[in-house]
C-alpha cells in the first residue's frame, strides 16, 4: 500500500451487509459517517459526539431496511432522502411517504443552530426516521 510511502493516513472500516446494526462513536469528536449496505435495520445515535460546525454529513446507501437517526436538540440537520417506496419521518412533523422520489427537508430555524449536520440517505425499500435524544 503506497499510503505508508506517502506518509498520508488511512483507516479503512468494514461495513457490515445485513443485520441489526448500531452506530455509535467511542470518539467524543464527531467524524462523518459513509455506510452502504443491503439490508437491515440501523440506528446512527450522535447523542454522544460533540459535533461541532455545519459542515458534518452522514451518508447512509442500503437496499432494503428502517433508518434512524439520533440527534442532539443543539444541532440542525438538513434530510435529504431518495427512495423507491418509503416513509420519512422528521422529528416531530408528520410523516411523508415517498414513491420513488427525493425529498430534501430542513428548518428554517437550522441556520440559526451554531452546530448543524446534512443526512444524505438513498434507499430501494425503507423508512427514515429523525429524533432528537
Amino acid at each position: 500500500m503506497r499510503f505508508r510511502e506517502e506518509d498520508l493516513k488511512a483507516k479503512p472500516i468494514r461495513n457490515q451487509w445485513i443485520g441489526a446494526d448500531m452506530h455509535d462513536s467511542d470518539f467524543y469528536a464527531f467524524d462523518d459517517i459513509n455506510i452502504i449496505r443491503l439490508a437491515g435495520s440501523d440506528v446512527i445515535d450522535l447523542s454522544s459526539v460533540i459535533v461541532t460546525g455545519k459542515d458534518n454529513v452522514v451518508i447512509i446507501r442500503k437496499v432494503f431496511g428502517p433508518t434512524k437517526v439520533l440527534v442532539p436538540i443543539d444541532v440542525g440537520v438538513k434530510l435529504d432522502v431518495s427512495a423507491i417506496y418509503g416513509s420519512v419521518r422528521y422529528f416531530d412533523f408528520g410523516e411523508y411517504d415517498l414513491r420513488n422520489e427525493s425529498l430534501k427537508i430542513w428548518h428554517a430555524q437550522d441556520e440559526e443552530y451554531l452546530k448543524g449536520v446534512k443526512i444524505i440517505v438513498n434507499t430501494i425499500a425503507g423508512d427514515v426516521e429523525v429524533v432528537r435524544k
